[in-house]
């Protein structure tokens, strides 16, 4: 006689999510003028980036990971809002390309890198400046109105 016995069970598999996927800039902008005059810590521009992993692996945060002469900006890891961190000058330098990076939580940590360009314009913040020497000119007395004596540049 065949006596097959059978009996069944319920099996639950969780599938943990890998971090196979980089984070992915969402914005257009890749670059931006800003005038020299520029408030320190003004809000600039608010970078966004999306990473299609789950949980930790989908995290992601914000740095600038070259270009930042002198600390000039600051951008929030959380929040990838960029500040103007210190005064411009458009008479010292008139453009910075910063690597702006995004990077996820995941492990190993995956991150994508947009080049951000930003323009210094320039402002009316320099009084005209004559030289310092001093200018000496002897003239005859009666010379008719309106002769040019000393032509001055500043």
């Amino acid at each position: 006689l065949d006596k097959r016995l059978s009996s069944s069970t319920t099996v639950s598999i969780d599938v943990l999510d890998e971090n196979d996927n980089a984070p992915e800039f969402t914005q257009t902008e890749s670059k931006i003028s800003v005038i020299e005059t520029t408030a320190i810590n003004t809000e600039l521009i608010h970078f966004k980036a999306s990473d299609a992993d789950l949980g930790v692996n989908s995290e992601v945060v914000f740095s600038i990971s070259a270009g930042n002469r002198r600390d000039t900006f600051h951008v929030e890891p959380l929040t990838g809002t960029l500040f103007l961190h210190k005064p411009l000058d458009y008479e010292e330098l008139t453009m910075y390309q910063l690597n702006i990076t995004a990077s996820d939580n995941g492990n190993p940590r995956l991150s994508t890198v947009i080049l951000f360009s930003i323009s210094v314009e320039d402002a009316n913040d320099n009084p005209p400046a004559f030289p310092n020497t001093a200018i000496v000119r002897q003239i005859r007395e009666g010379i008719p109105v309106r002769t040019p004596i000393v032509t001055v540049t500043a």
